[in-house]
């Protein structure tokens, strides 16, 4: 440890800027100047024209004005011919005691001021907690009338591609279109994640200051058997409106990252993963960026079951599905009508009619134990017209021409070029066999012309439990 320096018993003395300007009517007697070492002292002469330009300029900086007795009026009469009626004059022959008590009249003053403003801070410090306060309840009574406490900012679904990290230190980074207040979860898309993968990754929200929030998996996400997985914020974020990404470190080289639809602006695709130099360089990670209000705890409880330790969840290419044959087509349709596997894109397509929808079969699929099925859909043509999509499963044979209807899903209907999910209803008294048959069913929305309607089945994910 260094010693202290020693304390210099005779230091030298230090420069200081002068006192507050005086003022001297007439000339500055020498002896006045001695008795006061450090003041600045001006002259100034009483008999100065009022209408002068530079008599305020002069006598604006000074703090006292100091004049003959027997001229205290006039003196008086020039401060206030200068705007300064503030200013204080006082006897030369007294100046000895009218500097100090000047000086101590201005610090009074000073210290009134600082008091008041003090006070004035203090009042609208407490105003604008009061308002704040008012408005909190006010925010509260209206979401409480039914107002949503949280939305979706973002989503951009799956779009059967893969990406990996290409180490697990490395960082992967997905810029946001949106600001980053308000953000209290992100879900990715990790369709084969475990439990141990999802824990050792770390995701986090980088906002344009370099801050990091960081979040926190659900462990509600860990029981959802449908790919997604939660992760949390502490609490909405709060900052003024500013640009954000989103940050993954310690992703296992294994871990499949669902990846989303390919964006044109090359800054907003993902940048890090081994696909940032392939022909998938221009896709985003799939995700669903979530809102909520200040205060407010996400309740949003879309999902699946609990998964049990027997249960499977695997992502299936359409090239590993048996090919399809059509099963139902509009009667009397006349325009062309399809279903075939598409090795170079890997998807199969039921190209619809517009007279009616159109039902394609995957027959004696091996997926036992299946609990549910999804499909990633694809109006592949921005030229096309919009799409619907249905989605069914059952048991290897239950599936026929007439009832094939009843086996679908939900329909969803996607924009030219667009990409969505479907799902198939599972009747488990219905599954009970090693094999299911799978309909594939599309139409062709808003009574349009069925020119350039592809309609591609990209991926399906099987989510099941195998028998003990």
């Amino acid at each position: 440890m260094s010693e202290a320096a020693p304390i210099d018993p005779d230091p030298a003395r230090q420069d200081t800027s002068p006192l507050p300007l005086l003022l001297v009517a007439g000339s500055v007697p020498e002896d006045l100047a001695a008795s006061l070492p450090g003041f600045e002292l001006l002259p100034v002469a009483l008999d100065t024209a009022p209408d002068d330009p530079n008599l305020r300029a002069a006598m604006a900086p000074a703090r006292l004005l100091l004049a003959p007795r027997a001229s205290l009026t006039q003196a008086r009469d020039l401060a206030d011919a200068a705007g300064l009626p503030d200013l204080a004059v006082a006897a030369l022959e007294d100046a000895i005691t009218a500097v100090p008590a000047a000086l101590a009249a201005r610090l009074a003053a000073a210290e009134r001021d600082a008091g008041i403003a003090r006070r004035s801070a203090a009042l609208l410090r407490r105003e604008t907690e009061e308002v704040s306060r008012r408005l909190n309840t006010l925010e509260a009574f209206i979401w409480g009338l039914g107002g949503p406490r949280q939305m979706q900012a973002l989503h951009w679904p799956p779009a059967d591609r893969i990406a990996h990290a290409p180490a697990a230190d490395a960082v992967l980074t997905q810029r946001l279109p949106i600001d980053s207040p308000g953000i209290a979860a992100v879900d990715l898309w990790l369709p084969d994640a475990g439990e141990s993968e999802a824990r050792e990754l770390s995701v986090a929200i980088l906002d344009s200051e370099g801050t990091v929030h960081a979040l926190r998996l659900d462990d509600g996400a860990l029981r959802r058997d449908d790919g997604w997985l939660r992760f949390l914020a502490p609490a909405p974020l709060a900052g003024d409106r500013q640009d954000c990404s989103l940050q993954l470190s310690g992703a296992d080289p294994k871990l499949s990252l669902g990846l989303g639809p390919a964006v044109p602006d090359p800054d907003f695709a993902l940048h890090g993963s081994d696909t940032q130099d392939g022909e998938d360089s221009d896709r985003t990670l799939a995700l669903r960026v979530w809102r909520a209000t200040g205060g407010a705890g996400l309740t949003i409880t879309e999902g699946g079951a609990g998964r049990p330790g027997n249960a499977f969840a695997q992502r299936i290419r359409p090239a590993d599905m048996p090919r399809p044959s059509l099963l139902a087509t509009p009667r009397g349709a006349k325009d062309y009508v399809a279903t075939a596997f598409w090795a170079g894109e890997d998807a199969i397509l039921v190209h619809p009619s517009a007279g009616g929808p159109v039902c394609a079969l995957l027959q004696r699929v091996p997926l036992a134990g299946l609990t549910r099925l999804s499909a990633v859909v694809h109006a592949a043509r921005r030229d096309g017209p919009p799409v619907a999509f249905a989605l069914g499963v059952s048991q290897s044979g239950n599936i026929t021409e007439d009832n094939w209807a009843d086996h679908l899903g939900p329909w969803v209907t996607l924009p030219p070029g667009g990409w969505g999910e479907v799902h198939a209803p599972l009747k488990a008294a219905a599954m009970s066999g090693e094999r299911c048959d799978v309909a594939l069913a599309t139409a062709v929305a808003g009574g349009a012309s069925n020119d350039n309607a592809w309609a591609l089945f990209r991926a399906f994910r099987a989510v099941g439990r195998f028998e003990p």
